[in-house]
């Protein structure tokens, strides 16, 4: 082979390569958000705390709860050494906790990611029975924009069918979405169908993945051109090729 075919060859590899690799999506893997605090700090009704996952994925945290089992309404997320926790809308009249629980009313927590995740675990810290519902959802609201929920219709419809877990009432990291459902949205309540009972929690971390990122036109490009070339690369070879006869 002579040394004008070596580079060729050695063209087409380059550019196949540099195909194949602008083809595949990036690798996802376990990221954690870490929602403790140094200090306590109830916040005010309507609030958001923003956090950032240890993958640079962004994060807003919101506050409802849910009297009578339809009626929705704004909270405050409070931030505390174990975890974060819900003040509700109802006053004294509600729990006058500073837990997630389901003493007069449902608290309930609401994040919003700045893409598709899938939420693999949620940490609780025990103050009572730690029974949760929780469910993944969709919002074409964007990360910079604010979501809204005035009403618990409008909570259903971004969530769909909520899950029950039970828990032990210890602090633990527990597995959740065994079916890997994905989106922006999740949420983590008392349990609803023990309303006026003993869940109390606070949240301590969500471990998730998040979606791999689709390529952006730079990468698409990369692709293109490196497809390019190894046409021309095989176009040229079929040019130069000679035929003998005997």
């Amino acid at each position: 082979m002579n040394m004008h075919n070596v580079i060729k060859k050695a063209a087409f590899v380059a550019a196949t390569s540099i195909a194949a690799a602008a083809m595949l999506p990036a690798s996802a893997s376990a990221a954690t958000f870490v929602l403790t605090s140094g200090s306590n700090n109830d916040g005010s009704i309507g609030n958001v705390r923003t956090y950032t996952g240890s993958d640079g994925t962004q994060l807003e945290v919101t506050a409802y709860s849910l009297a009578g089992g339809s009626t929705l309404s704004a909270g405050a997320v409070g931030a505390y050494t174990p975890g974060l926790g819900v003040i509700n809308s109802f006053g004294w009249n509600g729990d006058g906790s500073h837990t997630v629980d389901n003493s007069g009313n449902v608290d309930i927590l609401v994040f919003q990611f700045n893409k598709v995740v899938t939420v693999d675990k949620v940490g609780l810290a025990a103050f009572g029975d730690t029974d949760i519902n929780y469910a993944i959802g969709s919002t074409v609201t964007p990360f910079s924009g604010t979501l809204s929920i005035p009403n618990y219709a409008t909570f259903t419809s971004l969530f769909g069918s909520s899950i029950l877990s039970n828990g032990t009432g210890s602090d633990e990291n527990r597995d959740i979405n065994p079916s890997n459902l994905s989106g922006n949205l999740f949420y983590v309540a008392a349990a609803f169908s023990n309303s006026s009972s003993n869940d109390s929690f606070k949240v301590s971390g969500i471990t998730y993945t998040a979606t791999p990122a689709v390529p952006e036109p730079a990468t698409w490009g990369m692709m293109i051109c490196g497809l390019g070339l190894a046409g021309a690369a095989m176009r040229r070879r079929k040019a130069n090729a000679s035929v003998s006869f005997a």
